[in-house]
């Protein structure tokens, strides 16, 4: 077998060649680079639309909180101011209605009552026949208690619970009716029967009492059912009177 003629090229084989680089092998690298970027830039956006959100609902909230609260403010400073300020004046019972069932009738009490506290205002009043008068000897008496409650009341309840108290040891009958809540009860004074009615209305308690003779010698007291009815059409009167502001 011949030689390789000396000094003739090297027949040995050389590196193999490479393979060409892929159309886009150089910009892989970058490529994926900025797909990351933009997935990143997607991934904060998106918390930074959640946390948006997040805080939108937050503040929803709190403006929901702030204006629930507002209109608690409202409601409170709406429903805790009292219709009475102070005790209506003993001259709301005086009208057509005392002048026909106390008839000249002198006013035998009309002052302030003591000792209420700082929260109530009470006036008490007292009509009786004149001793020179020409008609059956007749008296009535009212009470009025106003209270300006607290806080959270604008006096209703403490009202509510003078009439609760005032009455229940007459064994008081329920009346409607007549202001926001009423009962009526019969006392017992030196062989009269007293029929009286109790009515709270709004922040005021008032009591009002009546009685009458059958004779000029006040031998006894007419009908516990008249009383007692005579009562009532004079606490209704005084109460009405009262709302009005009279």
């Amino acid at each position: 077998m011949g030689q390789p003629p000396s000094g003739g090229p090297d027949q040995r084989p050389g590196p193999l060649p490479q393979r060409p680089a892929h159309p886009h092998a150089g910009s892989a690298p970058e490529s994926q680079s900025a797909a990351g970027a933009s997935s990143a830039a997607t991934l904060a956006s998106k918390r930074s639309r959640g946390c948006a959100v997040a805080m939108v609902a937050v503040l929803a909230v709190l403006a929901l909180l702030l204006v629930a609260g507002g209109v608690w403010a409202i409601v409170t400073l709406t429903t805790t101011r009292s219709e009475f300020g102070g005790a209506p004046e003993c001259t709301v019972a005086e009208g057509e209605v005392l002048e026909r069932l106390v008839a000249d009738y002198d006013t035998e009490t009309a002052e302030p009552i003591s000792g209420l506290g700082q929260r109530r205002d009470g006036r008490q009043c007292k009509w009786t026949t004149s001793e020179d008068g020409s008609v059956v000897p007749a008296a009535a008496r009212l009470v009025m208690v106003s209270s300006t409650g607290g806080w959270s009341d604008d006096g209703s309840a403490d009202a509510a619970e003078m009439l609760r108290a005032e009455s229940e040891e007459h064994a008081p009958e329920e009346l409607s009716g007549i202001g926001d809540e009423a009962r009526s009860w019969y006392e017992f004074d030196s062989g009269f029967t007293w029929g009286c009615v109790g009515v709270q209305v709004s922040n005021l308690y008032t009591a009002t009492c009546y009685t009458a003779s059958v004779d000029f010698q006040a031998s006894s007291s007419i009908p516990d059912e008249e009383v007692l009815s005579e009562a009532e059409e004079l606490a209704e009167a005084a109460v009405r009177r009262a709302a009005d502001g009279a």
